[in-house]
């Protein structure tokens, strides 16, 4: 990537096979940006995946409490008698 952005400078510019410190530090620069635009972006993905997870296991739970609402509070009851317990 760093070799691409390298050619794209020197089209740019028009110079020839030398490469000077100062343009490999610029596409080195170039590709760190845009390396971390990534990140972000798959960041924001992750963000965005765990969110809907989140929610088909909300949805879930709701709809086990509906169908069986004498075992889910069982459970609830069972749940904080073993957490006032442990405490």
């Amino acid at each position: 990537m760093v070799d691409i952005a390298l050619a794209s400078v020197r089209e740019h510019t028009d110079m020839s096979a030398s490469v000077t410190s100062d343009e490999e530090l610029a596409a080195l620069r170039a590709e760190v940006n845009r390396l971390s635009e990534n990140v972000v972006e798959i960041g924001s993905a992750s963000v965005r995946v765990l969110r809907a997870r989140g929610e088909d296991m909300l949805e879930d739970a709701r709809d086990r409490i509906k169908a069986q609402p004498v075992k889910a509070v069982a459970l609830a009851v069972l749940a904080g008698f073993l957490f006032g317990a442990v405490r």
